[in-house]
């Protein structure tokens, strides 16, 4: 809703302040990989990390019958090369949700008008789709 009160400057500042919004709640929900939803919450974040680690330190292996709970619940064996593809997938979505809202913030900056700036639509374009495995 325009708001003629706010300067350019903090309309600026509002809007990408919604842009930060948007990426923080698109990269804290889900993203895809290898045709499961997986959460990407802060949680999820220390525990794929913490997965990748123990892998990592047992020459790539997981515990046998090691499994995963993904976003829709369902429980998937996983192996230590499968979660270390889920953490650059992880990485390589949150890497374009910051790049998106980078590419946002420039074209609102660019703005020299103060309605042009306050109905800039951020929601569309540029954003990684977390249902598209990257």
């Amino acid at each position: 809703m325009f708001d003629p009160n706010l300067s350019l400057a903090n309309s600026i500042y509002t809007v990408t302040g919604w842009v930060d919004d948007f990426r923080h709640s698109l990269t804290r929900d889900f993203f895809t990989y290898q045709g499961h939803k997986w959460d990407c919450n802060d949680m999820a974040d220390t525990n794929i990390s913490g997965a990748v680690t123990i892998a990592l330190m047992n020459s790539g292996s997981l515990p046998s019958g090691f499994q995963w709970r993904d976003y829709d619940n369902n429980m998937v064996d996983v192996t230590g090369a499968y979660m270390c593809g889920m953490a650059a997938s992880y990485m390589t979505f949150v890497t374009a949700s910051y790049g998106a809202s980078w590419a946002h913030k420039e074209a609102i900056s660019a703005l020299a008008d103060i309605q042009a700036v306050q109905e800039y639509d951020y929601q569309t374009s540029y954003w990684p789709d977390p249902n598209t495995q990257y």
